[in-house]
Parts: structure tokens; C-alpha cells; sequence
């Protein structure tokens, strides 16, 4: 009685280890238990980037709508100084906006920390900047933009008194600045 017992797990083992074998060479070697199959290859793609630069600028110095050499003009009570940047602005991007602004210092320094007459110019000197009549720029177009700034030197110190001796032989220094294209983030 033993026997027959002995061949049917014999039998069974072997169908076992078939099938296990089966579905082994079938895994192994990427096939798949469907009857039918397609594929399609998908084309790729190029993604390209756009981009945003600020091309040279020209400066111009002006105090009474004239164009004047910075380094020989000497300022009074009353003097107010143009700054004029013009650049050229390339932007490529679609839905790109920009902000385009200047670091220019709103206050200047003394030239000599310790002589009085190059502080109180320094403090009574004023700065404001505009790019294209504003604070700052978006821009969602390249073209042509204008930077100005304006230091005045008022005819009375911050407390309304005259200046007298104050400020006379003195030197002042804008520090330097750049105009700068951010990207914005709507």
C-alpha cells in the first residue's frame, strides 16, 4: 500500500517542480502569460529654457538739465543732480515677468569720516531712485528702460537753518550700485 501512496507524491512533486520551472523561464525571460501584445515607442522631447539679460547701459550726469563731468562739478545749496541709466532689456520665457530695480544707496557717505564739513554734506545730501517713474519695475517685455536718480543737495539742513560754513570744501561718495533683472514668481 505503500507504494501507490510513494507514486502519486512522486507525480505530484514533478508537476509541482514543472510548473515551477515554467513560470521561472517565463519570468526569466520577460514573457508574460497573455496571448497577445503590441507596443509603441513614444517620441521624446527637446525642453528648452528662455532666458533674461540686461545689455549695457548708457550714464549721463545732469544738475539743470545739462550734461555735466561729475568729477569737475561742485555742488551748492540748491544743486540737484540727475543720474540717467538707460539699458536694454532681453527677456524670453513665456509667462516671464521681471522685476528690474538698482541696489543705488538711498544716502551717501563722507568722503573723510572725520572731517565735519564732508558729514554734514554727507548727511544733507538725498537720494531717490526711479526706474521708468517707479520704485522698482515688472516687466514682461524686452525693450528700452531708464534708471534715474536724483541727489539733491536742499538750501537748508534737516532742522530748516541755513548752512553757513557747514558742508563747504567737502566731498561725498555715492557708493557703487547695480541694476538688477529678477525673475518674479507669480
Amino acid at each position: 500500500m505503500s507504494a501507490p501512496h510513494t507514486r502519486t507524491r512522486t507525480r505530484t512533486r514533478k508537476a509541482v517542480l514543472a510548473g515551477v520551472a515554467g513560470i521561472a523561464l517565463l519570468a526569466a525571460g520577460g514573457g508574460s502569460f497573455a496571448t497577445w501584445s503590441d507596443s509603441e515607442d513614444l517620441g521624446g522631447a527637446t525642453i528648452t529654457s528662455g532666458y533674461l539679460r540686461i545689455d549695457g547701459s548708457s550714464v549721463v550726469w545732469t544738475a539743470g538739465g545739462k550734461e555735466i563731468a561729475l568729477d569737475d562739478y561742485l555742488v551748492i545749496p540748491g544743486s540737484v543732480l540727475t543720474y540717467t541709466a538707460t539699458v536694454d532689456v532681453d527677456l524670453a520665457g513665456d509667462g516671464l515677468e521681471a522685476e528690474l530695480a538698482t541696489t543705488l544707496p538711498t544716502a551717501v557717505t563722507a568722503a573723510t569720516a572725520a572731517k565735519e564739513a564732508d558729514v554734514a554734506l554727507a548727511g544733507g545730501l538725498t537720494v531717490d531712485v526711479q526706474v521708468n517713474g517707479q520704485d522698482g519695475t515688472t516687466i514682461t517685455d524686452s525693450g528700452e528702460y531708464t534708471v534715474v536718480a536724483t541727489i539733491t543737495f536742499p538750501t537748508v539742513d534737516d532742522e530748516g537753518a541755513a548752512w553757513g560754513q557747514r558742508a563747504q570744501d567737502a566731498a561725498a561718495e555715492l557708493a557703487d550700485f547695480q541694476i538688477t533683472l529678477e525673475q518674479q514668481i507669480a
